[in-house]
């Protein structure tokens, strides 16, 4: 079956903005997000700026993320924006109505430092859209002096590991439902 669609030249600007309106509030509130989904935003603290690269704040936010997705934590992705990983402040209230935005119900928050004792600490914080803090989990890694990135980050997610475990399944860590496959169509062979 093809569909063709003849506008006008006229008409082009307002089937432009139908297209965005259903963008705009159709698809992020509800197009693949669960309701008991986690939006994830990070912050990269003024200490971790002066004493240790960007890369090290965006692989240890990737670890995280790859953990959850992993243990089929229920992740919301914002269709209007990637994921926010920042060294600007910005307020809990802001990115409470982006996760709303986004379809999610509750804020991951990961921050990310490095105090003068430990050369990395990832703290974990959950919200829900009110904007009220659920709980928090923190874990740092001190080592030895020839310690890097590379070495903390699996040490960390340990530590975050058994942290998160008991909240599985409870606000923020709710995992993801699986879907079932509809049948296949007839004639089609199945995969």
């Amino acid at each position: 079956m093809r569909i063709s669609l003849h506008v006008g030249t006229g008409q082009r600007p307002l089937i432009q903005l139908l297209f965005l309106v259903v963008y705009l509030f159709v698809l992020p509130g509800g197009y693949g997000q669960s309701a008991n989904g986690s939006y994830v935003a990070a912050f990269r603290t003024s200490k971790h700026v002066s004493a240790s690269k960007p890369e090290v704040f965006h692989d240890a936010v990737g670890e995280i993320v790859r953990y959850l997705d992993e243990k089929k934590v229920d992740l919301v992705s914002d269709p209007l924006r990637p994921r926010i990983e920042t060294q600007d402040a910005i307020s809990i209230e802001s990115l409470a109505k982006i996760a709303k935005q986004a379809g999610a119900s509750y804020l991951l928050y990961i921050i990310v430092d490095r105090p003068v004792t430990q050369w990395l600490k990832v703290t974990v914080q959950c919200y829900d859209l009110d904007q009220k803090m659920l709980w928090q989990e923190s874990a740092g890694y001190t080592g030895a002096l020839d310690v890097n990135s590379k070495k903390a980050l699996p040490e960390i997610i340990k530590k975050l590991d058994k942290q998160f475990a008991p909240r599985l399944e409870h606000p923020g860590l709710m995992l993801r439902k699986v879907q079932q496959a509809s049948p296949p169509a007839e004639g089609r062979p199945q995969p």
